[in-house]
């Protein structure tokens, strides 16, 4: 191929990239402009007849991206409720989807030999949130969890666990530096079964049986309880797994977590249960919203949930005044209940 359309190919590959950011952070801000093809045509040095074409040759379809009137829109009226909620907050699901992936396969940094072999925050993430802790118990089931050669983790269905599955695709096993041979992922969501069950990624995928809901690709209902039962029978000990990370549609004033639906809140807190390491993932600005919901599933406190993984944005004040009241009311009743926060960032990407 002549490297002018190699560069061309480049050029557009790298302005359709430009146009779906733009549009994600307009949607962010809830702004509706859009992008004009003249803008993006100006920018990247195209005709304008090209950067439509882009559109009208498939180019962004599986994306919630419609052309109207020469400008693209960020539209996710056509999509499924897991499909919108894929393109919502998408820095923070890399964040949590990092830190979530690393809290499983553990850390290359401590050594439990060591003389000073005690496991810290810093180990687990470079952003640390003032005044909470590990607490003793906590501390000492993560160096468990840790040094075990065979584990097993619980990630539930969504959009923010099927971030940590990609991120545990790039984990090979076995892997020394991590004291971990192999690794088994016990869950009920079918795209996170699809994103690990790729060529490359030699983690068991073990999916619960069961009713699927379409809107959000969950396996729930009385048959993926008996499934999880059957597993929970194996062992004298009710918490079979090692570690368990569920996502939460909301929470309200007091953090309690919700799920939009009552059979999906059901599973998650059976899925919860199960582990020894109770984890619960959530992006900062729905901590900081505390939209509440129908169905509780968890409520925050350190007797029900160990840790909260977040994203960054968690330790950055805001604009909108009722959502930093909820960020520090989030950050002072974690440190107040023992609940610890894990924040994701992108500058811990290994």
């Amino acid at each position: 191929m002549a490297k002018n359309d190699v560069d061309a190919r480049t050029n557009a590959k790298n302005s359709r990239e430009w146009v779906e950011q733009q549009l994600l952070e307009q949607h962010a801000n809830g702004d509706s402009t859009g992008v004009s093809a003249s803008t993006v045509a100006s920018k990247f040095g195209r005709s304008e007849i090209k950067v439509k074409k882009d559109f009208t040759d498939g180019q962004y379809d599986g994306k919630p991206i419609i052309l109207r009137s020469n400008t693209f829109f960020y539209d996710v009226s056509q999509l499924t409720t897991i499909g919108q909620r894929r393109w919502q907050d998408r820095y923070a699901k890399r964040c949590i989807g990092e830190a979530g992936a690393r809290l499983i396969v553990g850390p290359t940094d401590w050594d439990p030999e060591k003389a000073t072999g005690k496991l810290e925050i810093g180990h687990l993430s470079s952003k640390v949130v003032p005044g909470v802790t590990l607490s003793d118990g906590l501390r000492h089931r993560l160096e468990s969890h840790f040094q075990r050669a065979h584990r097993l983790a619980i990630l539930d269905s969504g959009t923010t666990t099927d971030a940590i599955a990609e991120d545990l695709v790039a984990y090979e096993t076995p892997d020394p530096d991590r004291r971990l041979n192999f690794l088994r992922i016990l869950t009920n969501g079918k795209t996170v079964a699809g994103t690990l069950d790729v060529e490359r990624c030699k983690h068991e995928i073990i999916l619960l049986g069961g009713a699927l809901r379409r809107s959000t690709a969950a396996v729930v209902g009385l048959l993926a309880a008996r499934c999880l039962e059957s597993w929970l029978a194996q062992s004298s000990d009710s918490r079979i797994a090692d570690i368990a990370i569920v996502g939460t549609t909301a929470v309200n004033q007091s953090f309690d977590m919700f799920s939009d639906s009552e059979n999906e809140s059901e599973m998650k807190s059976r899925l919860l249960s199960s582990a020894r390491i109770r984890c619960v993932c959530a992006s900062s600005k729905k901590l900081m919203r505390r939209a509440g919901g129908h169905w509780a599933f968890c409520k925050f406190d350190s007797r029900m949930v160990d840790v909260v993984i977040t994203d960054d944005g968690i330790l950055e004040s805001v604009a909108n005044q009722e959502m930093e009241k909820g960020r520090k009311a989030f950050l002072r009743l974690a440190k107040e209940l023992g609940v610890f926060v894990l924040v994701g960032s992108k500058n811990d990407s290994e």
